[in-house]
């Protein structure tokens, strides 16, 4: 079943998996907002979204959508992550529990968006394409989720999946500081088979922000901030201050030739990518929406915001990029055997 993507999506890893996650009425006042105020009909989130043990992020959603009309709607949601191990798993009985709990959650909703279900991790002990025909035979008995995805697959994995099933969605990490989507060919085959990608930490992780480049920037990362994501390597002081020139490049490149801050640029040119022609080796760039996530407002009306990269540039970030090395990888060694699986 071919779904239209939204040219926006909201990431809610925010609201409810963080060191301080807002209360659930915040939460649902920021749903409200990026619904009314910025137009936004494209969700994601996931199984594991959970600080709080009383109410994860599958609750938040479906409660929003109770008050919300969400036929219009794409809620993309990650699953077949043990939420007891973090190990990933896409054994059939795992997935017909996800796929219950996905419908148990969404049972009060009238008007239901259509859910579109993504691997989160790789489970390298099943052959994908054993998972992608399972899943593919699941949404077509389910009215509830009419497609699904995958997350943080290799190339290799990914054509197995495409040459098995139709895949509806991928969720993937790609920025100015974070290239491994082109660099090792999972963008030209995504390209190849038109599947639409939505980019997760497009500002890398905060890094691709004003704040970012900002004095004292790893000190305001304490054990109160929101971002989980500062004991990952880039945000060690040595990788850090090594990768600051480079920051500090697209940072002028954003204030002296856009007029807009670093986090703008971030978000501009991932949407400038989609649609590129002749870009590397891909004769023309599938569909890419940036997924920013923020639970606060001030910070979501600038990612919103309408700044437009022409094709000229991003080249021209593009040569930047490649005119520069990245210290650090994007996650650490624990997370590494799960990246780009």
């Amino acid at each position: 079943m071919s779904i239209n993507i939204p040219d926006k999506a909201y990431g809610t890893m925010s609201l409810t998996w963080t060191n301080t996650p807002p209360k659930r009425e915040e939460s649902l006042e920021i749903l409200k907002y990026l619904y009314e105020k910025k137009g936004l009909r494209h969700f994601n989130g996931g199984m594991l979204y959970q600080s709080d043990p009383a109410f994860n992020n599958l609750q938040l959603l479906s409660e929003f959508f109770e008050s919300f009309d969400g036929s219009d709607c794409i809620f993309s949601f990650k699953g077949c992550i043990n939420k007891m191990t973090y190990m990933p798993d896409s054994s059939p009985e795992f997935i017909d529990t996800e796929f219950l709990e996905i419908a148990e959650a969404f049972k009060k909703v009238t008007n239901k968006p259509k859910v579109i279900f993504n691997i989160g991790r790789i489970d390298k002990t099943r052959p994908m394409e054993e998972v992608a025909k399972y899943l593919q035979k699941k949404v077509s008995q389910d009215e509830l989720i009419v497609g699904w995805g995958i997350s943080e697959c290799g190339p290799e994995t990914l054509y197995k999946a495409v040459s098995t099933a139709e895949v509806s969605l991928l969720e993937l990490e790609i920025s100015m500081l974070t290239q491994d989507v082109i660099d090792l060919g999972t963008l030209k085959i995504a390209s190849d088979y038109g599947v639409p990608i939505i980019a997760y930490s497009p500002m890398a992780k905060g890094l691709l922000t004003d704040k970012g480049v900002s004095p004292g920037y790893l000190e305001y990362l304490g054990p109160t901030s929101r971002v989980i994501a500062a004991g990952f390597d880039r945000f060690k002081p040595e990788n850090y201050e090594a990768n600051l020139k480079f920051l500090k490049q697209l940072y002028d490149y954003a204030h002296n030739k856009k007029n807009c801050s670093l986090q703008q640029l971030a978000l501009a040119y991932v949407s400038g990518l989609s649609g590129l022609e002749n870009f590397k080796d891909i004769t023309k760039v599938t569909k890419i929406v940036p997924l920013p996530g923020s639970a606060n407002l001030e910070n979501i009306d600038q990612l919103y915001s309408e700044v437009k990269l022409s094709s000229t540039e991003v080249l021209e970030i593009q040569d930047i990029i490649g005119s520069n090395t990245v210290h650090g990888i994007r996650y650490n060694s624990l997370f590494a055997p799960t990246l780009n699986a």
